[in-house]
């Protein structure tokens, strides 16, 4: 009998879900994400959620205003 694969504990990704992209690692914009990163010594969570959030006032924006 195959020895089942021991499970995964609880951790800070207990009730989330990811939310992400696959890029080239030569594709300009995810070399421009890293370089980002590291010069602003911010996560790729953080600055993942500051862009959704200032896509999303975007175009709630559009939507309101007619843009």
């Amino acid at each position: 009998m195959p020895e089942q694969p021991a499970a995964r504990s609880g951790g800070r990704r207990t009730g989330k879900y990811h939310l992400g992209a696959y890029f080239d690692p030569a594709d300009p914009t995810a070399e421009a994400f890293r370089v980002l990163a590291a010069r602003t010594r911010r996560s790729h969570q953080d600055l993942l959620a500051e862009a959704i959030a200032e896509l999303v006032a975007k175009y709630d924006a559009n939507q309101q205003f007619g843009r």
